[in-house]
């Protein structure tokens, strides 16, 4: 059981026959919206359609969230859309004409506002300003082109679905088959380049990726097919862990070649030429955001230290560009749901944070993984062992070796350069953004100590 504190309140806008009608509650004073309670840190789609089936056995799907609009209301509205339109509805809940006549009609003036606010949305969609998954119908649309596609494989819808995501430019969809389950994802910006990775990806690595059938470039999306497997997680066991690793060897040698059409398609540049040019810019914000912390502890850099750091990645670019690795494609969120494991093969999903640079930068991550869900040096030097047995046919394992220990550096300036919205003029200023990078500042500078201090114990 969840307690209040774990629980965050929806008002709830649910509409049928194309926005025309508002299903609200009639009490004593009028009508209201209703309110589902979901829990907190979820997916506001599946848990708002799964409840609203739940609690008064309707179907639906979700159109759009909305926040709160302070001052007149302390709960964020979802607006969903009946999937079946002759649903019985529950006792004291009936259908309102989707035309506001007057706020005597209703027993709060919060009800009247949100609606009111819902229905402006709803005709934006109507006149193409709303994206296609913020229209009244898109399921009915989306489902038809899938049950076409399905039908191109063998495969024939059966009508259940679940929807995981829920805004007018993105959507996520597992539709249920005779067959094996399908996934339906679109995407908008700021993740419009997931895309076009995702079609090239499958092109030329299909068999690091779940099969894809079918896309659509109008809605941005793509049609892919359910495979086997759990996602990685720091209770399984070894032998998972050391299945991905090597199958990210696998694959990063697989793209041998491919660097310049990955870009292409939208894979961030990470390669140390790439990286160079960034190192200047990127610590002179470090230089202005730093002295914004308002907390003491701990202490922010100052000023020489950031010069010094830049410094340091500037010659941790050069040693690894001084070295024979090739440029291949890589991954800024390789965390472990992004990874399923089976008994016969390992897959990557959601290759939004698709980058090319040199390949131990991803398996990084991999390890950083692996230590903050278990931490365990045994573990960790079988999986270095794992992931570079296949690069022993191109690399001996010394040179290989070289690169290691400047990796924590040039992992953690490659995500910070290269994956945070540090050069957005509307995303570089807010809080959890620039608190994150000072964070990752203090990393650098610790990592960087560790590798000098490598360095110079190797010279004496």
């Amino acid at each position: 059981m969840f307690s209040p504190t774990e629980l965050a309140g929806f008002h709830v806008v649910i509409t049928r026959h194309d926005g025309s009608e508002i299903l609200v509650e009639r009490s004593a004073h009028g009508v209201r919206l209703p309110v589902i309670a979901i829990p907190l840190h979820t997916r506001p789609a599946e848990e708002l359609t799964s409840a609203i089936e739940s609690r008064w056995n309707l179907k639906t799907y979700c159109l759009l969230t909305l926040p709160a609009e302070e001052p007149r209301s302390v709960r964020p509205t979802a607006v969903l859309e009946l999937s079946s339109a002759c649903a019985t509805i529950p006792e004291g809940f009936e259908w309102y004409a989707a035309v506001l006549r007057s706020l005597q009609e209703f027993d709060d003036s919060e009800s009247y506002s949100i609606i009111e606010r819902a229905l402006a949305i709803l005709n934006d969609g109507r006149s193409d300003k709303q994206g296609p998954f913020g229209r009244t119908g898109w399921l009915e649309r989306v489902s038809e082109w899938t049950a076409a596609q399905a039908a191109a494989e063998g495969l024939r819808l059966n009508g259940k679905f679940r929807q995981l995501n829920a805004s007018p430019m993105f959507s996520l969809i597992r539709f249920e088959t005779d067959g094996p389950a399908l996934w339906f994802k679109a995407v908008g910006e700021p993740n419009l380049r997931e895309y076009s990775i995702t079609l090239e990806v499958n092109r030329r690595l299909s068999g690091f990726v779940p099969p894809l059938i079918a896309s659509h470039s109008g809605w941005n999306a793509w049609l892919s097919v359910e495979v086997s497997g759990n996602p990685l997680r720091g209770a399984s066991s070894l032998r998972d862990w050391q299945k991905a690793a090597k199958t990210l060897a696998h694959l990063q040698i697989a793209s041998f070649g491919s660097a310049l059409h990955l870009i292409a398609a939208g894979c961030k540049d990470l390669r140390p030429s790439s990286l160079r040019p960034v190192v200047g810019p990127f610590f002179d914000y470090v230089t202005e955001v730093m002295p914004q912390q308002s907390k003491p502890t701990p202490p922010p850099l100052a000023r020489k230290e950031i010069v010094a750091l830049a410094d340091d990645v500037r010659s941790a670019l050069d040693e690894l560009e001084s070295g024979d690795f090739p440029s291949v494609l890589g991954h800024l969120d390789l965390n472990p749901g992004n990874i399923l494991v089976s008994k016969d093969r390992c897959v990557f999903l959601d290759w939004a944070e698709a980058a090319v640079g040199h390949p131990l930068l991803t398996f990084q991550y991999l390890l950083e993984w692996k230590q903050r869900l278990e931490p365990n040096l045994k573990a960790e030097r079988m999986l270095r062992s794992t992931y570079m047995a296949p690069w022993r046919s191109f690399f001996r394992s010394q040179d290989i070796a070289l690169d290691f220990p400047v990796m924590p550096l040039l992992a953690a300036f490659a995500y910070a350069a290269g994956g945070l919205p540090w050069r957005d003029p509307d995303r570089r200023s807010r809080g959890r953004t620039v608190t994150f990078l000072r964070s990752l500042a203090r990393r650098m500078q610790h990592e960087a100590k560790l590798w000098n201090n490598r360095r110079h114990t190797c010279v004496l």
